[in-house]
């Protein structure tokens, strides 16, 4: 005769049953935790690497700032006074080509973008990778504090600035009238001289 009351199983297989039931949670809270890690590790496993930006709340001479792949990036909703002092003369740029410039194909004319409204570029200096302020009040209203360099509403830098090359301009494209996909460096298309 058993000693356990009728109708109740014997201890031992009540801590066997918990524990399995610990141990299945253990495993998949661990797996949860090490997802991550491992989607970083594997890259076919990471997303396509794009980020969309809305722009929709931006008025001309106006920026707005996203951080994209641990750096900052730059909107400017160019005014009509911006636009027009990129037509004049080239003569105070030092690289007014953008030949020696980091920038996507596409973004290789006189206005560096996709479209003439907006310019998109990364905000760290090319002198000295310092972060650079945007003043719309200016005709090179793009400067850096550290060291005075100046660049036009395009990015360019001018003449007598510490800075030798045009600011970065990342890989990007409009999906709509006011949004913008960034797109990852692997796919940008470098110009150098």
């Amino acid at each position: 005769m058993s000693n356990s009351p009728r109708g109740h199983e014997p201890p031992i297989k009540r801590r066997a049953l918990l524990r399995r039931i610990v141990n299945g949670f253990s495993l998949v809270g661990l797996g949860l935790l090490a997802y991550p890690f491992v989607r970083h590790w594997v890259p076919a496993w990471q997303s396509e690497g794009s980020r969309e930006v809305d722009l929709s709340e931006l008025k001309q001479g106006e920026t707005l700032s996203v951080s994209w792949l641990g750096r900052e990036v730059k909107i400017l909703k160019r005014s009509a006074a911006q636009l027009q002092a990129l037509s004049k003369g080239t003569q105070a740029l030092k690289d007014p080509a953008s030949a020696a410039s980091n920038q996507p194909s596409f973004a290789t004319g006189r206005l560096r973008a996709e479209r003439e409204d907006f310019f998109v570029f990364y905000a760290e200096c090319t002198h000295l990778g310092c972060a650079v302020s945007v003043d719309a009040d200016h005709e090179a209203p793009i400067y850096c504090p550290c060291h005075q360099s100046t660049f036009d509403a395009a990015g360019r830098v001018t003449k007598g600035s510490a800075a030798t090359a045009n600011l970065d301009v990342p890989n990007y494209r409009h999906v709509s009238a006011n949004a913008i996909l960034l797109l990852e460096p692997e796919s940008e298309t470098r110009v150098r001289s």
